[in-house]
């Protein structure tokens, strides 16, 4: 529990028709509840138009994989999420968590 982020703010988001709850990054959490949440998402699109519609709607863009591997590390809406995981330029979506690097000798 981070302590500089008071208890009683919304910590996740539920996607209904994903079945889901995505957990909410520390900096993802609503400031009230008339702000909508944001979750962080990588989004695979398929094409040009389908990283458009991603860009379009992105709060924040955390990193653009570029060609590398047609994806990008965005916070959005939940609301936004559910309308652009619906798009046929769009493959798929995952959470966007933490990544820790470690190596072991």
């Amino acid at each position: 529990m981070n302590p500089d982020i008071p208890s009683d703010l919304p910590t996740q988001v539920k996607i209904p028709s994903a079945g889901v709850t995505q957990p909410l990054a520390v900096s993802e959490v609503a400031a009230s509840p008339n702000e909508p949440a944001k979750v962080r998402a990588v989004l695979k699109y398929r094409n040009n138009d389908g990283r458009e519609s991603i860009l379009a709607v992105a709060k924040n863009i955390h990193h653009d994989f570029g060609e590398f591997n047609s994806s990008v590390a965005v916070s959005l809406s939940a609301a936004d999420l559910e309308i652009i995981r619906k798009n046929p330029n769009v493959d798929w979506f995952e959470g966007d968590g933490r990544v820790i690097y470690c190596s072991i000798r």
